[in-house]
C-alpha cells in the first residue's frame, strides 16, 4: 500500500489496519509494505499492518515506512493488539499516536492474560523501529505500549528478543513511558538482546538509567548502527536482512525480492558536541563445570575493567580482569552478586542458583537427575537432599560431594563462594596441540579461538562460541559416515545443526531445560522445565527410560508443534547439506595453495549469518586470525565460485521435485494424524 489513507470516522471504527483489520485462524501476514500513508481512526485497535491479530499465525517480512498511525487507544506500528502470534523480521518508520492511551512501536497492546509456553504464546523478535515518534497521554512504549498482565517469563527461554529501537517517546505520564514496554517498564528485563539507540528520547531527554530501565550496555551508538557486525553479532540477526545499504547511511533492509521496493530508512545523525565514551563492558556467561564449581566466561578482556563478586554471607572481593574465564568453588545455595566496572560504566548482575545449577548426569552409563531436591539414580531415589549434579557427582544441601558410582560422600565441605584456579570444561590433545574448551570459546596452546573446539572419535569439531544456546551438554557424534551436532537453544528446543538425530515418536521438543549425553551408549537424557525426564537412543529413537506425568495436548497444538519444529530446522539442514557438498569439492581442489588434496575441513554453523561455514582444520589450529574457506570462495571469480557451488543448483532441482510430492501428500498426512489422534482418544476412554 503506497500513498493511501485508511480512515475510521467514528469511535466504533475499531480493528483498522493498513493491510488487514482483523487477522485470525493462523493466517500469515507477510511480504507486505505500507508506506507514505495515513491510518487513522477514532476507535481502538489500530495498526500499521493489522488492527487486531488473534490468529496464532506469523507476521513476517513486512515494513511500514513514512506513515502516520493514529487511534483512540491500542495503537501499534505493526499491530494495534495481539493475543497470540509470531512477529518476526518487520521494521517500522512511523508516527504512532494514541489520543487517549497505549501506543507501541511494534505492538500497541499485548493481551497475554492466559499466555503459557504452549498456549496463546506470542513471540516478538528480529524487528526494529527507527526514525519514529510514539505518543500517548499514558502507556507509550518503543516496542509494546502495554500488556494485560506481566510478561510471561521462563529462565533460559526467550519470547521477546533481538529487537532494536530508535525512537522518541512523548508521554504525559513518565512512569508509563519507556523505549521498551510503556505500561510495564519493570518487565523490560524479560526482553533479551534488545538495543536502544543512545540518543533516543523520552519527553525530549536522552535515554538514561534514571528515566528508563535499560542498562548503558544496551545502548547502541551511531557507530554501532553503521557497522554490520553490530547487527549480526550483538543483535544476532542473520541473512534475513541486507546490510549493504549501511554504506548508504541506511538501516538494513529485508533481504527479499518478493516484497515491494524498499528505499531504506536513513540512519540518525548524532547530536552536536563530544560525548565521552568508555570501553564497552564485557558480557558474562555463567555455567556449572562440576557439582561444586562454577565458571564465569567474559566476552572480552578490556583494560581498566574490574570484577567484584560476593554473596550475602561473604565479603566483597574485587579483581582486575586479565583473563576471559574465572572459576569458583560454589555451594549452589546462595545468589551471587557480580559488578563489572570500567570508567564511568558499571553493571551489576545477580546470578541465582537455579539459573546455573545442573539437573542431570549421564556419566559411565549411570543415569542420575534431580527432582524436588531429590537425587534419582537409575530410577531409585536417595534419602538426602541435593542441589547440583554433574559428571557422576552430586552436591548435597550439606555442601558435601557425593560420588554417584561409588555411593560415597567426601568429607570436605564446599565453600559458599571462593575464587580458585581457572579450570576448563574439557582438555584434549589433538595432533600435537593442547585444546582447552570453555563455555563460549576454546584455546589452542593457550591462544583463544572464538569457537568451541572438541575432539570426538579422533575428529575435530567446532561450534560457534556466539551461538545462543543453553550451557548444557550437546550431541556430537560420527556414525555410519554421518556427522551429528545437536544443541539445546535458549528457547528450550533441540536443534540439529548437522545430520538430524532420531527422536522418539511424539517427542516434545520444547520446554527442555537441559540435557546430558552418553556418547558410548548413544543415549541422551532430556530434562524438561516441569521436571519430566526422558532418556532415548538418539540413533534409533527408542525410549530407554522415562519419568513423566502425562500431558494432554490438543490435536491442533500437536500439528502446530510438529510443523513449526520442521519449519525451523529446514533451512539449517539445507545449509549444512550444501556446505558438505562444497567441502567434497574442496578436498579435490583446495582453494588455499598451502593445503593439499584430502586436507581436513571443519564445518561450523555461524550464528551471525545463519549459514554453515567451512574452515581448514590446519588453519583453525594454528592461526590467530582465520578466514573461512567459504569466505575465500566468495572472493574468487564467478567461474571459480560456480565450480564450488554447482551442487547447490542440483540440490534445488531435487527440492523442486520434493515440494511437488509434498504438496500432493499433505492432505493425506493431516488425515492420518487426525485418525491417529481419534484412535488414541478412544483407547484412553476404553481404559477408563
Amino acid at each position: 500500500m503506497d500513498n493511501c489513507n485508511v480512515i475510521g470516522t467514528t469511535e466504533k471504527s475499531i480493528k483498522v489496519g493498513g493491510v488487514a483489520g482483523f487477522a485470525r485462524d493462523w493466517v500469515r501476514l507477510q511480504n507486505a509494505a505500507v508506506k507514505n500513508s495515513k491510518i487513522q481512526s477514532y476507535g481502538s485497535q489500530i495498526g500499521g499492518l493489522v488492527g487486531l491479530c488473534n490468529s496464532g499465525g506469523q507476521t513476517q517480512n513486512n515494513y511500514i515506512q513514512n506513515t502516520t498511525i493514529e487511534g483512540y487507544s491500542k495503537v501499534g506500528g505493526i499491530s494495534g493488539e495481539i493475543n497470540q502470534g509470531i512477529f518476526v523480521n518487520n521494521y517500522v518508520d512511523a508516527d504512532i499516536v494514541a489520543t487517549e492511551h497505549t501506543a507501541g512501536g511494534i505492538i500497541g497492546y499485548l493481551e497475554n492474560t492466559n499466555m503459557a509456553a504452549n498456549y496463546l504464546t506470542s513471540y516478538i523478535y528480529l524487528n526494529y523501529i527507527a526514525n519514529s515518534t510514539i505518543e500517548a497521554p499514558e502507556k507509550a512504549g518503543g516496542i509494546i505500549g502495554d500488556t494485560s498482565v506481566p510478561l510471561y517469563y521462563q529462565s533460559g527461554r526467550n519470547y521477546y528478543y533481538r529487537n532494536l529501537v530508535e525512537a522518541q517517546i512523548i508521554c504525559d505520564d513518565e512512569s508509563t513511558a519507556s523505549l521498551g514496554i510503556g505500561g510495564r517498564k519493570e518487565d523490560n528485563y524479560k526482553m533479551s538482546q534488545i538495543y536502544i539507540y543512545e540518543y533516543s528520547t523520552i519527553n525530549g531527554e536522552f535515554i538514561n538509567e534514571q528515566n528508563d530501565t535499560f542498562k548503558s550496555s544496551q545502548y547502541a551508538s551511531l557507530e554501532n548502527l553503521k557497522t554490520p557486525s553490530f547487527y549480526t553479532g550483538k543483535l544476532g540477526w542473520g541473512t534475513q536482512f541486507n546490510y549493504n545499504v549501511l554504506s548508504q547511511n541506511k538501516y538494513p533492509i529485508l533481504n527479499r525480492s518478493d516484497i515491494p521496493e524498499q528505499t531504506g530508512i536513513d540512519l540518525p545523525t548524532e547530536p552536536g558536541g563530544e560525548i565521552a565514551t568508555n570501553s564497552e563492558l564485557p558480557q558474562i556467561t555463567a555455567y556449572s563445570i562440576s557439582a561444586n564449581k562454577l565458571n564465569l566466561d567474559l566476552s572480552s578482556v578490556e583494560e581498566g575493567t574490574s570484577l567484584t563478586y560476593e554473596t550475602e554471607n561473604t565479603e566483597s572481593n574485587t579483581i582486575d580482569v586479565d583473563k576471559r574465564t574465572y572459576t569458583f568453588a560454589y555451594n549452589y545455595q546462595v545468589p551471587i552478586t557480580l559488578s563489572l566496572k570500567n570508567g564511568e560504566q558499571e553493571e551489576t548482575i545477580k546470578i541465582e542458583p537455579e539459573e546455573v545449577k545442573n539437573e542431570v548426569s549421564n556419566s559411565k552409563g549411570i543415569t542420575a537427575y534431580l527432582k524436588d531436591e531429590n537425587l534419582i539414580v537409575e530410577g531409585e531415589t536417595l534419602e538426602d537432599k541435593f542441589v547440583n549434579v554433574q559428571a557422576g557427582q552430586a552436591l548435597g544441601k550439606n555442601s558435601k560431594i557425593y560420588n554417584i558410582e561409588e555411593n560415597t560422600w567426601e568429607e570436605e565441605t564446599v565453600p559458599e563462594l571462593e575464587l580458585i584456579e581457572t579450570e576448563s570444561k574439557e582438555k584434549e590433545e589433538y595432533k600435537g596441540k593442547k585444546i582447552e574448551t570453555y563455555g563460549t570459546y576454546s584455546t589452542v596452546n593457550g591462544q583463544a579461538v572464538n569457537a568451541i573446539l572438541e575432539v570426538n572419535y579422533n575428529t575435530l569439531t567446532a561450534t560457534d562460541g556466539k551461538l545462543e544456546k543453553v550451557q548444557a551438554d550437546k550431541i556430537i557424534d560420527f556414525y555410519n559416515e554421518k556427522e551429528y551436532e545437536t544443541i539445546l537453544g535458549t528457547d528450550g528446543k533441540l536443534y540439529d545443526l548437522k545430520t538430524p538425530i532420531t527422536y522418539p515418536e511424539n517427542f516434545k521438543n520444547e520446554e527442555i531445560k537441559t540435557i546430558a549425553v552418553n556418547g558410548e551408549e548413544k543415549e541422551v537424557i532430556v530434562y524438561y522445565e516441569n521436571g519430566n525426564v526422558e532418556v532415548f537412543n538418539y540413533m534409533t529413537g527408542d525410549i530407554v527410560y522415562e519419568d513423566k506425568k502425562k500431558e494432554e495436548m490438543s490435536l491442533w497444538e500437536y500439528i502446530g508443534e510438529q510443523w513449526n519444529s520442521k519449519e525451523e530446522t529446514t533451512t539449517i539442514q539445507e545449509s549444512y547439506e550444501k556446505t558438505k557438498q562444497i567441502e567434497e569439492k574442496l578436498k579435490e581442489k583446495p582453494i588455499s595453495e598451502n593445503l593439499s588434496q584430502n586436507a581436513n575441513y571443519v564445518t561450523m554453523y555461524n550464528s551471525e549469518t545463519g549459514e554453515h561455514e567451512i574452515y581448514a582444520e590446519e588453519e583453525l589450529l594454528t592461526k590467530e586470525e582465520i578466514k573461512s574457506e567459504t569466505e575465500k570462495i566468495e572472493e574468487q571469480s564467478e567461474e571459480v565460485r560456480n565450480y564450488y557451488e554447482t551442487a547447490e543448483g542440483e540440490k534445488e532441482e531435487k527440492n523442486n521435485g520434493f515440494y511437488l510430492v509434498i504438496g500432493s501428500i499433505t492432505g493425506v498426512c493431516i488425515t492420518l494424524i487426525i485418525l491417529r489422534y481419534i484412535i488414541i482418544k478412544r483407547k484412553r476412554k476404553t481404559k477408563i
